[in-house]
């Protein structure tokens, strides 16, 4: 049996698991383990548990509010283990067979299957949530961290516990495919690798992550008001890219007749309005007060974007896009 006074330490989405910790080093005067409080870089998330595991003599589950769905099950990071009842039996099968265990073997013996049992659908549920994430760009020191993870929050303070240097979260987004965005990022910017997750970026490659996410958050933003049918749709100044707009009226993701769009667009050269204009007009009509044909100004617009009668027949609403700003 292992006689050492280290406590392995797991836990999910929440921070409680910090008083934990604090209690066992500053009352107890014990040392713990804890999956990230070493670089675990090169080695497999099994190699370092059981790397944790052999270090440790006793082990404690932190599982908050936010970690447990209403029917007993365990969200997020403790999903793969089933409902309460079925890990509590996975631990009591492992001390079975090992010699030392009997209070552990006691208290999983006294866990209750939960009643009612799951349903499918809770299970589809449980696992659609699992598929959600976040791919994040941290930066401390001169290099980039990019990676992902179901906390961003979490995952900036257990590598502040690691690193000697402050970091910061540069940029995430909220995505259902954690995996394949992170992993087309590690390889645009793999020649910039220094180790591991950890990047040497400029400026223009840091901007390009925070454009691409954005672009990916601003379309997602527009299919969302068109399928709830959104009565007004407002984006803050210089945020909407024109790519994504245009692509979207081009998709037919536009919004209904009755209701308006107001979006802050980025700023524009004249020149890039009158060619706009040409794009689009198999899709809408494009109106913008006269501009001076002067390549070196821009403007900063409003777009606002509706459908309305036309005036030459009864054949149905046109769409339009109103081009409204100042100039400078």
């Amino acid at each position: 049996m292992n006689t050492s006074k280290r406590v392995f330490i797991g836990h999910g989405c929440s921070a409680l698991w910090r008083d934990i910790k604090d209690f066992l080093v500053e009352r107890l005067h014990l040392d713990y383990e804890e999956f990230n409080r070493e670089p675990a870089a090169g080695k497999s998330t099994k190699e370092r548990l059981e790397e944790m595991l052999v270090a440790s003599g006793f082990a404690l589950i932190v599982m908050t509010g936010e970690d447990e769905t209403p029917d007993g099950r365990l969200r997020a990071t403790f999903a793969r283990f089933g409902s309460k009842h079925e890990f509590a039996m996975r631990i009591q099968k492992y001390c079975d067979e090992r010699a030392g265990y009997d209070d552990v073997v006691a208290l999983c013996a006294a866990v209750e299957r939960p009643y009612p049992l799951p349903s499918d659908d809770c299970d589809a549920n449980i696992e659609q949530e699992e598929n959600w994430g976040f791919v994040y760009l941290m930066k401390s020191g001169r290099c980039y961290k990019l990676g992902r993870t179901t906390h961003v929050g979490g995952r900036e303070r257990d590598l502040a516990i690691q690193l000697p240097e402050k970091i910061i979260t540069v940029h995430s987004i909220r995505t259902d495919d954690p995996t394949g965005i992170e992993a087309y990022w590690h390889n645009r910017f793999d020649a910039k690798r220094k180790h591991g997750e950890w990047f040497d970026l400029s400026s223009v490659e840091v901007m390009a992550f925070k454009r691409r996410i954005a672009e990916r958050q601003f379309a997602r933003f527009l299919m969302d008001a068109q399928e709830t049918r959104a009565d007004l749709v407002i984006t803050p100044e210089y945020s909407m890219p024109w790519e994504i707009l245009i692509a979207a009226i081009k998709e037919g993701t536009t919004p209904a007749q009755g209701k308006l769009w107001v979006l802050g667009c980025e700023s524009i050269k004249f020149r890039k309005l009158e060619a706009l204009k040409q794009e689009l007009a198999p899709f809408a009509t494009v109106l913008y007060e006269p501009l001076q044909p002067d390549a070196t100004r821009f403007t900063d617009p409003l777009a606002y974007v509706f459908f309305a009668p036309r005036l030459d027949d009864n054949t149905g609403a046109r769409l339009v896009v109103l081009v409204r700003g100042e100039h400078r």
